[in-house]
């Protein structure tokens, strides 16, 4: 809630900083003579009416776009949590499968049949270790976080 909280704070800012500088630069003093002396139409002879409006439509527009920004950064967010999430567990059982595999090797190299086929259960037994974590841990389908 704060970030939308945030979002509205900071669209009302520049929506009150632009009004003003429209208004202040904008309004030339003939303009302001001819408000002053006559009052034939009242869309003409205020102006600020039509800025005012402007500006809310303008203001709501911000709004709605900082709300949607939001949402999606925090959409991508939990997606990319739940990826490194699945990511570091499937790191882990991939090291210990290598580490196996290196134990493998090297038995093999010694000559020691024994430690050789000691290692490759070992070694098998890492490889569906990594299958297992690899299953249980799939990486989530991208989400529909509504951007562009």
């Amino acid at each position: 809630m704060s970030l939308l909280l945030s979002a509205l704070l900071w669209s009302v800012a520049g929506f009150v900083i632009g009004f003003f500088t429209c208004w202040f630069i904008f309004k030339t003093p003939r303009q302001r003579q001819s408000e002053a002396k006559t009052v034939k139409n009242t869309l003409k002879a205020r102006p600020e009416v039509k800025r005012a409006l402007l500006g809310l439509a303008i203001l709501l527009m911000l709004v709605l776009s900082s709300v949607n920004y939001y949402r999606v950064i925090n959409c991508q967010t939990d997606y990319n949590k739940a990826i490194a999430a699945a990511l570091n567990l499937r790191s882990e059982a991939q090291r210990d499968e290598g580490k196996a595999q290196i134990e493998l090797l090297t038995a093999s190299l010694s000559g020691d049949r024994a430690r050789a086929l000691q290692e490759t259960h070992e070694y098998i037994d890492a490889i569906s270790r990594l299958e297992q974590v690899r299953a249980s841990n799939p990486l989530p389908d991208p989400p529909d976080c509504g951007g562009s």
